[in-house]
């Protein structure tokens, strides 16, 4: 059955994309490894990718590009025969107003919107051959310098995402004012947002940034009409995926491991949900779309 996320994408892809989807619900935390190699992806197109690579044979790899740009940016070419990696493109249409005139964008040119996808196609490095493929970019700058204490410096750039957001940190609360929880995202800001996040005493220190990484992930995606709805008891849950989801990505882009989580569990529990596959899209693009947030600031920190 067509969701109304699915809608939008070419019907001829949509059966690859819930292959990719039900791959990825057997083992969250494996897919999660690969999603973390396909940072500058889409969550659908990290599915897509990663389901025809597995069709083709291949090991999971970000290294696709298109027909023309894998000669032009690195002198190969694409091997006769060779049959495309099939991923989507937003059709973007000129944006209108509510009386249809054109709205312009910052340089008073008319803006464009996306309404929906087309399929095009891109070749896996291994559909390839040429001049040596270039070298994986070297980010020792970014990490090297902090190399056995990284949850330091790591916690700090954290600290950078909550300031951009105008939420204070609250760190080292008393285990009897948490009630338990290792943190705490508060909803009290205009409209519902997160203004408060709140750590507990005595963790350490890769915990504490590990949970600053899911509480941020909250502020990002939730806000406190959300949490207030009775009607949905399997949301919080699906909150919570989220949100550690993000967390896991942040600590596997530092390579900082974290202990075995319960997404299984999660996931298992919501299975009987009957909108399973819109709700799962729907939280992969949202994680996707914090963890992005997220290390886009910490790297610009940690680079500094």
């Amino acid at each position: 059955m067509t969701t109304s996320r699915l809608a939008k994408i070419p019907p001829e892809m949509q059966e690859t994309l819930l292959e990719g989807l039900n791959k990825a619900l057997t083992n969250w935390e494996e897919y999660l490894e690969v999603m973390a190699k396909f940072a500058q992806y889409s969550f659908n197109n990290s599915l897509l990718i990663y389901i025809q690579q597995l069709q083709k044979g291949f090991d999971p790899s970000p290294m696709v590009k298109g027909f023309h740009s894998w000669r032009k940016d690195c002198k190969r070419s694409v091997k006769k025969g060779e049959k495309g990696i099939r991923i989507l493109a937003p059709i973007m249409v000129p944006a209108v107003d509510k009386n249809g005139n054109p709205i312009l964008n910052t340089l008073g040119k008319p803006a464009k919107r996306p309404c929906g996808f087309r399929g095009i196609s891109v070749f896996d490095y291994r559909q390839t051959d040429g001049e040596p493929l270039p070298d994986k970019p070297d980010t020792s700058h970014v990490m090297g310098d902090i190399e056995g204490d990284v949850p330091k410096k790591l916690y700090n750039g954290l600290c950078q995402v909550a300031k951009a957001r105008k939420i204070t940190i609250n760190r080292g609360v008393s285990k009897e004012d948490m009630g338990g929880a290792h943190g705490t995202c508060w909803f009290l800001g205009k409209n519902g947002t997160a203004n408060k996040i709140e750590l507990r005493e005595g963790l350490k220190p890769t915990n504490e940034v590990s949970t600053l990484a899911h509480e941020l992930a909250h502020s990002i995606l939730h806000n406190r009409d959300e949490y207030l709805e009775a009607n949905a008891p399997d949301s919080t849950s699906i909150k919570e995926l989220e949100a550690e989801s993000t967390a896991f990505l942040v600590m596997k882009h530092y390579g900082i491991k974290t202990e075995a989580k319960a997404f299984d569990y999660i996931i298992g529990h919501n299975m009987h949900n009957k909108d399973i596959t819109e709700t799962m899209l729907t939280a992969g693009n949202r994680i996707n779309k914090a963890y992005q947030e997220i290390v886009k600031i910490v790297d610009t920190y940690l680079k500094g």
